[in-house]
């Protein structure tokens, strides 16, 4: 077997490995869900008319709020 044949037998199988790959199915994502302190739910992703979705964190302990 020559270098040709054995490059277009490796791309062969590649192309069928990313092919049957593509099949299987993608486990169900866990519901986001953020509850305030009043108790109350809320999911952000729920609505599939939401164009956006933003969190803002304020806390003076948060280091990350603390950049902003």
């Amino acid at each position: 077997m020559n270098r040709q044949q054995q490059i277009a037998l490796f791309a062969a199988l590649l192309a069928l490995a990313c092919a049957c790959s593509g099949a299987l199915a993608a486990p169900a994502k866990a519901k986001l869900v953020f509850t305030d302190i009043k108790g109350k739910n809320h999911t952000p992703f729920a609505s599939a008319k939401t164009k956006a979705v933003v969190f803002v964190f304020l806390l003076r302990d948060c280091p990350v709020s603390n950049v902003y």
